[in-house]
């Protein structure tokens, strides 16, 4: 890490490199522009964006109506997702920052002795984080958790839609399971212990996962 500036305070630089670095790992999905990706940037600097485009297809004239299904049943899950990686970004992203004190009023970590037993700022956004990363119950067993049914399943569906090449889909897949397998090993560290400092190194690596995939679906 480097020092602070000159009249910085460790904290306050502590928390701008946080912000700088999970604004490096955002590279979300922007917008959808047929046949070629682009790199956007937005107003501030923690929204720099990663465009996911449809894949350009060539079919023959007997299967064209089965390709333009498969089109749009792919755009609509890349629209679907662009909107849930945002939701992750910045939603989810501003609970971990919250959990480990950078934006809680009191400055606490949700592992600081004087959270109060979790009922601090910091406390209670990890707890919200836990809900949203794991699975839940119901009559009929396990649930899927928040994340899975907006960023997992669909980032599966969109391997599964005939649009790729083999090659890309067996890619795409990895990918995917790379951030599902991140995913889990977060709920599971907020389910075995309150450490601040591991939830924001996980959800980081998740945020590479993610961008991982996007970049995949960009260059099928």
């Amino acid at each position: 890490p480097t020092p602070p500036p000159k009249g910085v305070s460790a904290m306050a630089h502590t928390s701008r490199n946080r912000s700088l670095t999970l604004a490096a790992c955002c590279m979300l999905l922007a917008s959808l522009a047929p046949e070629k990706s682009a790199w956007v940037q937005a107003p501030t600097a923690r929204r720099q964006l990663f465009t996911l485009a449809p894949a350009a297809l060539l079919a023959p004239p007997a299967a064209a109506q089965a390709q333009e299904g498969r089109r749009a049943l792919y755009r609509g899950q890349a629209q679907g997702l662009r909107a849930s990686a945002e939701w992750y970004r910045f939603y989810v992203g501003d609970l971990v920052l919250k959990a480990a004190g950078e934006t809680a009023a009191d400055g606490l970590k949700a592992d600081d002795a004087d959270c109060g037993g979790g009922l601090c700022a910091a406390g209670v956004a990890l707890s919200r984080l836990q809900k949203v990363v794991s699975p839940g119950f119901a009559r009929g067993g396990p649930t899927l958790s928040q994340v899975e049914r907006a960023l997992i399943t669909p980032m599966f569906t969109m391997c599964d839609l005939d649009v790729w090449d083999p090659d890309t889909v067996d890619v795409g897949k990895e990918d995917a399971n790379k951030f599902r397998n991140t995913i889990r090993e977060l709920g599971e560290t907020l389910a075995a212990v309150k450490d601040s400092e591991a939830v924001y190194r996980l959800y980081t690596r998740s945020l590479e996962d993610l961008n991982r995939f996007f970049k995949t679906a960009n260059e099928a």
